[in-house]
């Protein structure tokens, strides 16, 4: 994204997608679609990498992820990313 408020639109954008296809029927996304990210090739889960998921994004006790969390990971990252 060029600008933040892209950047933002974008992740929001991102959100709606993972929970509609998460199909969870609450409005926070289940930390469980992220947890794809964090397999190896046999599709063993990698505590490394499920562990920087978790730091990222910063789910609650339940496991649950808001939009609002979702943006600001999202967001931080970028501002991270833009000073480099």
């Amino acid at each position: 994204a060029k600008t933040r408020e892209m950047c933002v639109e974008s992740s929001q954008k991102v959100y709606e997608r993972l929970i509609t296809s998460a199909k969870s029927g609450t409005s926070a996304l289940p930390f469980t679609v992220f947890s794809v990210l964090a397999t190896d090739e046999s599709g063993e889960l990698v505590d490394d990498k499920m562990r920087s998921l978790i730091r990222l994004f910063r789910p609650d006790r339940q496991g649950a992820l808001t939009k609002l969390d979702f943006v600001k990971s999202i967001d931080t990252v970028y501002k991270e990313l833009r000073l480099l």
